[in-house]
């Protein structure tokens, strides 16, 4: 889901059209014993997938290279940039300097792992997340709805997204 502000924020940068979207309005909460609704400022449900794809198709329209199956390894930060060190899985590595580098390699960290600043901290009691998609479900949940079901051990949301398909998250 992309709340108000980062919904707000794409819209600004000319970044929503073409994104497919599902509008969000309302947030049903249930948990321990309770059931509410909650109005929300305009978000939208989106697919990751569709999403990072229209981000770096814009990306690439802005004369950005956008290099698929690369890793990356940050390096060095001196006072005007950040220097990476790119490897394609095809071909040779090269270097590329940036006032602003994005690290988007997930919980494994491997571009940043040796970085100090970017060391991994887990806190006592953290939750484990997952998700994934449905493509049958139940037609009460319905477009515009985020449904969140909570509990001492850990909350599940669930919203319908582009596709008729259902996201299910989960933290436990």
């Amino acid at each position: 889901c992309m709340g108000a502000l980062g919904f707000r924020l794409l819209r600004d940068a000319g970044l929503i059209h073409g994104l497919p979207s599902v509008p969000i309005h309302t947030m049903q909460i249930i948990g321990f014993g309770r059931r509410m609704h909650i109005a929300l400022p305009p978000g939208a449900a989106v697919s990751r997938a569709d999403l990072d794809s229209h981000l770096a198709q814009a990306a690439i329209d802005a004369g950005v290279v956008f290099l698929c199956g690369c890793r990356a390894i940050v390096g060095a930060e001196n006072r005007m940039a950040r220097h990476v060190e790119l490897l394609p899985d095809d071909g040779d590595s090269a270097h590329a300097t940036a006032k602003v580098v994005v690290v988007a390699d997930g919980l494994g960290r491997s571009s940043t792992s040796h970085i100090p600043e970017f060391a991994r901290r887990v806190s006592h009691g953290s939750r484990v997340g997952g998700s994934c998609w449905l493509q049958e479900y139940p037609r009460e949940l319905r477009p515009g709805v985020v449904h969140m079901v909570v509990g001492r051990a850990g909350y599940i949301g669930l919203v319908v997204v582009p596709g008729d398909k259902l996201n299910v998250a989960a933290a436990l």
